[in-house]
């Protein structure tokens, strides 16, 4: 009887042991090589089952029962896969771990008709900025740039984003998750819209037309979303000049604080002076746009952004008109400002916060004009 107690305990000596063992707790953070949050990587000890993936703002957090010397290894598609060793003694450990991107690979561009998947956590662009400027025949402009893709229909003139033919108010457009209630520059009929925003803000863009989650379930076509980039990368000036518009700009970046300010101003009567048109323009398009942002790192993933712009635009076009004359003249003035505010950080025991605001005005001007009043110009 001894010696089966005696074997018994010899037996059960490990696992009360292994019990008696305080767990240790792994944490901290996952970014890449400028700093930037990396979610969905995976975090783990080798030889073990023990490990996490981080979570939207690149955090993670697990518990291990082993002890003594082990190796961490993180991994995520598109960057290399690095290992640390960490000593595990019941005491936490707090980690900041940097990704380097896989040399020589393709950022990841997907371009899908039909519908995405229902999660939105995916980082793929549908169209980078330099997809959407050099898109043949969409003037570096967003909706039209995704009207050459399938699924996607042309609806007469309009130029606007339109989903198998339904109306281009069932396509919501979203900018860092906000509802954007004109995305579009004021126009009249048969003269095509253009978005109001540049690609060169969003560091990319997504496009679905379908399977969307209930976020954003107002939209009963597709869903454009519009993602701004973060701090900028360095101080720059710029100055551009053409036959059609000229503008200016200046980026400032601090450590964690990057500004932007631009002014454009756009004329399309050399362009209508030099190619014929098919319709009479007494005034050509013409315009001014003024924006402001500011991007701010609050923390170690934290990200405050503040985007003002202000346009107007103004022209006089000659129409078809159901009148006996079959001629009237519609003039259009435009004025629209736009302030989108977000912020997003990190909160305890795996939470966050995303929260914003969203502010547009659009005043509109539509009527027609007595000939009495217009000046004199010769119709194409």
């Amino acid at each position: 009887m001894k010696r089966l107690l005696f074997l018994a305990f010899l037996l059960l000596t490990p696992a009360l042991l292994l019990l008696a063992q305080t767990p240790t707790t792994l944490s901290g953070t996952v970014r890449d090589a400028s700093g930037q949050p990396l979610p969905g990587a995976n975090v783990f000890l080798k030889t073990t089952f023990d490990g996490a993936t981080t979570d939207s703002v690149g955090r993670f957090r697990f518990e291990t029962p082993a002890a003594g010397s082990y190796m961490l290894q993180t991994s995520l598609l598109g960057f290399l896969t690095t290992e640390k060793p960490v000593a595990l003694n019941g005491a936490p450990v707090r980690l900041a771990l940097t990704l380097k991107s896989t040399p020589q690979a393709l950022g990841s561009v997907i371009i899908t008709a039909g519908a995405f998947e229902a999660s939105d956590e995916h980082r793929s662009a549908a169209l980078n900025t330099r997809d959407i400027q050099t898109t043949a025949g969409a003037l570096a402009d967003v909706a039209a740039a995704f009207n050459t893709l399938p699924g996607t229909t042309r609806v007469g003139e309009d130029g606007m984003l339109f989903v198998r033919g339904g109306a281009a108010s069932e396509t919501k457009v979203y900018l860092d998750g906000l509802l954007v209630q004109n995305p579009y520059n004021a126009t009249v009929a048969a003269v095509p819209a253009r978005g109001r925003f540049s690609p060169s803000l969003f560091k990319g863009t997504v496009f679905s037309t379908g399977g969307y989650s209930a976020q954003y379930g107002q939209a009963l076509s597709g869903v454009l979303l519009l993602n701004s980039t973060d701090l900028a990368p360095e101080t720059q000036t710029g100055l551009s000049v053409s036959s059609l518009f000229v503008g200016a700009s200046q980026v400032k970046r601090w450590e964690r604080t990057s500004m932007d300010a631009s002014v454009e101003y756009a004329n399309l009567t050399p362009y209508q002076r030099l190619l014929p048109q098919n319709v009479t323009w007494f005034q050509s398009p013409r315009g001014l746009t003024a924006a402001l942002g500011l991007q701010h790192r609050t923390g170690q993933a934290g990200m405050l952004k503040v985007y003002g712009r202000w346009s107007q635009q103004q022209f006089r076009i000659g129409q078809p008109s159901p009148e006996p004359a079959g001629h009237q003249t519609v003039g259009l003035r435009n004025g629209n400002g736009y302030l989108n505010t977000t912020f997003r950080s990190p909160l305890r025991r795996g939470w966050s916060l995303q929260t914003g605001l969203g502010f547009s005005h659009d005043n509109q001007h539509l009527a027609p004009i007595p000939c009495a009043l217009l000046p004199k110009s010769r119709p194409w």
